[in-house]
């Protein structure tokens, strides 16, 4: 299995979980335009990054999660349109505020500057990874690293709930939701196996199949 398979397949569970805690409040909005593409310094009315910021938030969230032979990636997905969407709706309670986000970014590019002499959307794959690399991990990361490994552990999870709750998203899964059935028999064996887990375990434990 592909190093973007196992990561694809972490963030599946990880959107799964938190697919609820992000996305329950938010309200159906019309589609945004395309976010501004120019050198202005600050966000133009109605989004949040800065032209400079979006740039990087597009690499950024497609390393974490690339293409691969199965679907798109987060950009594809339009991930950094959620990311936004989530950031400026007053209404949902995102998974970081407003200030962690601008300031986690900022964190990553001065890790990259004081590296290799420049940001994070202008580094190369290799470069990038191993900047992420000392953060994928936050048991794991440096005393110095503490602050970049929360920050990135919480993108994750905010960018697998926004491409597992999109369209792309969805086919990923094989999600069939909308569809009415006569009978609900419970998890396909074939999705079950995907996941490593069994109707037979939970039988084990408390004794009844929930189906």
């Amino acid at each position: 299995m592909s190093e973007a398979m196992n990561r694809r397949d972490a963030l599946r569970l990880a959107g799964a979980a938190g697919t609820g805690a992000v996305v329950g409040g938010l309200v159906t909005r019309a589609a945004r335009p395309s976010p501004p593409r120019d050198d202005a310094p600050q966000p133009r009315a109605g989004w949040f990054f800065t032209p400079r910021e979006r740039r990087m938030v597009e690499v950024l969230v497609d390393d974490i999660l690339p293409a691969d032979e199965r679907s798109g990636s987060a950009t594809d997905a339009k991930v950094p349109d959620f990311l936004e969407a989530i950031l400026l709706d007053e209404e949902v309670e995102a998974p970081m505020t407003k200030v962690e986000m601008r300031g986690g970014l900022a964190w990553l590019d001065t890790q990259c500057r004081s590296r290799f002499q420049r940001e994070y959307a202008d580094c190369s794959v290799t470069e990038r990874h191993l900047v992420l690399d000392d953060i994928a991990l936050p048991d794991k990361a440096r005393a110095e690293m503490r602050a970049g490994a929360v920050f990135f552990g919480r993108l994750r999870d905010f960018v697998a709930s926004g491409f597992f709750t999109s369209e792309m998203g969805h086919r990923d899964l094989g999600y069939r939701g909308g569809i009415a059935v006569a009978e609900w028999k419970g998890c396909p064996d074939a999705a079950l196996g995907r996941l490593g887990v069994s109707y037979g375990e939970w039988d084990a434990r408390y004794g009844a199949r929930a189906r």
